[in-house]
């Protein structure tokens, strides 16, 4: 069957059309490379900016925290050592304390009563003073205190007694065998086998002493 014939109008609106969709489809094409295209750009950018922010904040902060944690260790392992000094002076001069006391009353063995020990006592700042005779018996005190007291075998004052020591400051101090005071004592060796025992009061230190240990910091 023959082909029919379309009407030359018909004909140009067609033409005109397609010609209206290429332009439009190159419109769209433009656009879409200026303004599309640019923006996922955009996008991409702000994300790995955003990200390469995030990374290097907490890096630094990592940082700062590693250079604070050394900072502390240094300011703690300071303070023990200040610490440790501290005590060590404290025991050094307590015990320069007992031993002053302990040559005066040596010096006075002749003056030696309970009145006089405790004016002693009262003097030098310690707590206890008292004068043994060679058996190991308290015949004098400050205080009036342990009269007659006879130190036992084994017992702190019994080892100076029968050391060759002259003189002895104990390193610890430790806990009264009657009460749950904490005391520093030191010895001195008179003439005929007497001597006398000083002890200061050192709850303090005994305090200062646990607390600053390394066994209760670890």
């Amino acid at each position: 069957r023959p082909f029919a014939v379309l009407p030359r109008g018909l004909l140009c609106w067609g033409i005109i059309a397609v010609e209206k969709s290429r332009k439009l489809a190159r419109l769209n094409s433009i656009k879409f490379k200026l303004v599309v295209i640019p923006l996922l750009l955009l996008s991409v950018a702000i994300v790995a900016i955003a990200g390469s922010i995030v990374y290097l904040t907490r890096e630094s902060l990592l940082d700062q925290m590693r250079s604070s944690g050394c900072d502390l260790v240094e300011q703690a392992v300071s303070r023990l050592q200040d610490n440790v000094l501290a005590l060590d002076t404290a025991n050094q001069l307590i015990g320069d304390q007992l031993l002053t006391a302990g040559r005066v009353v040596v010096n006075n063995q002749a003056q030696i009563s309970n009145e006089f020990l405790t004016q002693l006592a009262e003097a030098f700042g310690v707590n206890v003073l008292y004068w043994y005779n060679s058996e190991g018996r308290v015949t004098h005190s400050a205080f009036g205190e342990y009269l007659n007291w006879v130190a036992p075998a084994g017992h702190p004052v019994r080892q100076f007694m029968q050391s060759n020591a002259q003189y002895l400051v104990e390193e610890e101090i430790r806990k009264d065998t009657d009460s749950d005071n904490y005391y520093k004592y030191g010895y001195l060796k008179a003439g005929g086998g007497s001597f006398v025992q000083v002890g200061i009061l050192a709850n303090t230190v005994e305090s200062l002493t646990r607390e600053f240990s390394l066994q209760d910091l670890v």
